[in-house]
């Protein structure tokens, strides 16, 4: 290489790094700029800070507090207003933080729908952790739910005898309080005994127990009742079922009534996609057919009229339409006559009993509606035989005029309200979510869950739950994933009911 191509290549070396240098100095002056402004802006900052700093120390709130009591304050009113939606709302607990969210666009942080069910469960808890004795006399309302999977779960409310008198209507969640919570695979009558004597050994003993027909909670109770028989306590019949047992023993075996339910189930078929959908009849279950046979009557009676009389209808009516899609239905109508009567009766005397109870006055009321009826209908001398024994027990309890409660409907409410918080659920199987039960009865107020929530801490809850629930469905399913599930940690199958 020559020396002019050694000059050229030492000058372009020379040039090369004197702009790379050139670069990085730009840079780092760009960078001082930018941290004296940076550091202008935290100098405003803290000032404002230390201006508000000095205000709070001139309101004679300890300096090292003020953060700490502010951010526990926000944390506890959102802890309660999520409680607050779940249990006055009923809504899901997943929806509970996005209606939160849309509410309150301002508030400081949203919880996780895990929290929520944290929450909720502590409540609960400390509901169950409260009761005790109570002075005035009161009835034990009993019945069972099952799960999805193979659980099912007793639940006993505490309802006091003055109740239903004080509301003047049929009892609400807001007059119960849940006294008991139980979990098993199987119940058998055994173990409902066992159960109540140790429910009532918290709660004191009431003066009757209303159930339902149910042999398993039939069986507990005889057997409870003979163990403590010092303590008088009576076994209140369930209205609804029993009007529900006195229409299927009239009717279930009538080849009229057979065919009545298979011409509206084709109907039913036909009307859902059709514009008559409006005039679909209430949908016939197989379970509990005829706990809500009444309401299969009402709409009898109402289709009626619409199909027209005797002979042939013009094309292109609403008769026609109906004929066409309910055919068969007018050819009922000497069975309806008789069904639609008694179906009447019982509505209107399942609404005195549930709404009045029993007593003198409405004893005497519910047995004019029975008038209504032939002496020897089947239907009426069910109806009059569960009136005397009702009464008998009003009377034994010496209350005077108070009101004695025979429906159980509040409970189904209270299994409905506790289904539709669990709805959404990944599995909604009777684990830690039962306590989510007693939150739905009586009346949850701000103070009263936040009372609750510094009470019961979350290892209570835990504790709680390893002592009163057993595993999950889903926790096997993910100890089989693991490959961790073992022959003889596999309960038996419980039998449904």
């Amino acid at each position: 290489m020559n020396t002019s191509s050694r000059i050229r290549k030492s000058r372009d070396a020379w040039k090369s790094k004197a702009v790379g240098r050139a670069a990085t100095v730009r840079d780092q002056r760009r960078q001082i700029r930018c941290g004296h402004r940076r550091e202008a802006g935290l100098r405003v900052r803290l000032t404002a800070l230390q201006r508000e700093f000095d205000d709070f120390r001139g309101a004679s709130v300890p300096a090292r507090q003020v953060p700490r009591v502010l951010a526990a304050q926000e944390a506890a009113a959102v802890r309660i207003t999520c409680v607050l939606l779940v249990v006055l709302g009923v809504i899901p607990f997943r929806a509970a933080p996005r209606c939160l969210r849309i509410a309150q666009p301002s508030v400081p942080w949203v919880p996780h729908f895990t929290s929520v069910i944290n929450w909720t469960m502590r409540l609960g808890l400390a509901l169950l952790q409260g009761v005790g004795p109570i002075d005035e006399p009161w009835i034990a309302l009993v019945d069972m739910s099952i799960d999805l999977a193979v659980k099912k779960v007793m639940v006993v409310l505490r309802v006091p005898l003055s109740a239903l008198a004080e509301r003047g209507s049929a009892l609400t969640l807001e007059d119960c309080e849940v006294v008991g919570l139980k979990v098993a695979e199987t119940w058998k009558g055994e173990d409902v005994a066992e159960a109540l004597a140790g429910i009532f050994e918290i709660s004191g003993a009431p003066v009757g127990i209303l159930k339902d027909g149910g042999l398993d909670l039939k069986r507990g109770v005889e057997i409870y009742r003979a163990a403590n028989r010092a303590l008088k306590v009576h076994v209140i019949e369930d209205v609804g079922h029993i009007a529900a047992n006195a229409l299927k023993a009239e009717f279930a075996g009538l080849k009229p009534f057979r065919n009545f339910l298979e011409t509206i189930t084709k109907g039913a078929a036909k009307l859902r996609q059709s514009a008559l959908a409006y005039l679909t009849p209430p949908k016939v279950r197989t379970k509990g057919r005829f706990m809500g046979i009444t309401r299969l009557a009402e709409w009898a009676e109402k289709i009626l009229p619409l199909l027209g009389g005797r002979g042939r209808v013009p094309d292109g009516t609403l008769a026609a339409e109906l004929r066409r899609m309910l055919g068969g239905l007018g050819h009922h109508r000497l069975f309806l006559d008789r069904f639609i009567s008694n179906c009447q009766v019982t509505r209107d005397f399942l609404e005195i009993a549930k709404n009045k109870g029993v007593n003198q006055e409405s004893y005497r009321a519910m047995k004019a509606e029975l008038a209504r009826l032939p002496m020897e209908n089947p239907v009426r001398v069910r109806l009059e035989r569960f009136l005397g024994r009702q009464l008998r027990i009003q009377s034994q309890l010496g209350i005077g005029q108070l009101p004695l409660p025979v429906s159980s409907d509040v409970l189904e409410s209270l299994f409905g309200k506790f289904k539709v918080v669990v709805a959404r659920n990944t599995k909604a199987e009777f684990s830690q979510n039962i306590l989510t039960i007693p939150c739905l009865c009586g009346k949850v107020t701000a103070g009263r869950v936040g009372a609750a929530l510094n009470k019961v801490n979350h290892r209570d809850l835990e504790s709680w739950v390893q002592m009163h629930v057993a595993e999950t469905q889903w926790q096997r399913r993910a100890a089989f994933n693991r490959g961790e599930l073992r022959p003889e940690t596999v309960p038996k199958a419980g039998k449904r009911r």
